[in-house]
């Protein structure tokens, strides 16, 4: 199930004003049929009967006029072509995209799954093969065993006191009085993840204008689920690296108010 986006502050839009409740209603059905068909805001004149089931073909002619005159819809010579579809939509390529890699993440965690399940049951058999093995071989490894280590334990044993008394003539072998401690190596704050305030850095950052940084990161978390980012972790400079790769996809806000 798909879902479209509409921003709250529509219905008081100059436009939607002026195009009317059953013109608003319209175009909201045309954004519905456009994203879950894919068509990046076109809907075909053979369909546009699909885009409101119920209305008749002679109304639904009237309110697509209707909506062309103010400005929420274009018309082109095979249909009509929702205004500025993508500033709030997702086009069908980035739902594909987004698809597949679902789909791979899934596959990847089936995967996963029944090895973590086939591992517990080899663990599982190992462990009462062992239990019954220990009961016939346990008496007669101790009997074979206690034949070769009564001397090497002795031996071990005095070998063990020698270096014991050498440590006490000598508690502290280390010639310098002052060793100095070794500090602990900083971890890089690029391999560090990203947290809000830097996300919210990111999102500020004029390089990155146009681009759905909270989206671009879902993507980047399902691609380490693929093979090709397994292993890998989420880091600022990892994020940083996609994000320099992305084409803006969202439309920079104008000052003019007719603008849908």
């Amino acid at each position: 199930m798909a879902w479209v986006r509409t921003d709250d502050n529509a219905p008081n839009h100059p436009k939607f004003f002026r195009a009317g409740v059953a013109a608003a209603g319209f175009w909201w059905g045309g954004l519905c049929y456009a994203n879950r068909n894919l068509t990046d805001g076109f809907i075909p004149a053979s369909d546009l009967k699909l885009v409101y089931p119920g209305v008749a073909m002679k109304q639904a002619i009237a309110l697509a006029g209707r909506l062309v005159e103010v400005g929420l819809w274009e018309r082109r010579d095979d249909g009509w072509q929702i205004h500025d579809y993508h500033d709030y939509q997702s086009s069908a390529a980035d739902v594909l995209a987004a698809r597949q890699l679902r789909a791979v993440a899934g596959k990847v965690g089936g995967h996963r799954s029944g090895e973590a399940r086939r591992e517990a049951r080899r663990k599982q058999t190992g462990s009462k093969v062992l239990h019954e093995n220990g009961k016939q071989t346990g008496s007669k490894v101790l009997h074979e065993s206690g034949k070769q280590t009564g001397s090497k334990v002795l031996h071990e044993s005095l070998a063990f006191a020698s270096c014991a008394d050498e440590a006490n003539a000598n508690p502290n072998p280390n010639p310098n009085p002052n060793p100095k401690k070794e500090k602990p190596e900083k971890r890089r704050a690029s391999s560090a993840e990203p947290d809000d305030a830097f996300i919210a850095a990111l999102k500020a950052n004029p390089a990155y204008l146009g681009i759905d940084v909270d989206r671009e990161i879902g993507k980047l978390r399902a691609w380490l689920l693929t093979p090709r980012g397994r292993g890998k972790r989420l880091t600022r400079q990892r994020l940083v690296n996609w994000l320099n790769r992305c084409e803006p996809t969202m439309r920079v806000p104008e000052d003019d108010e007719d603008d849908a």
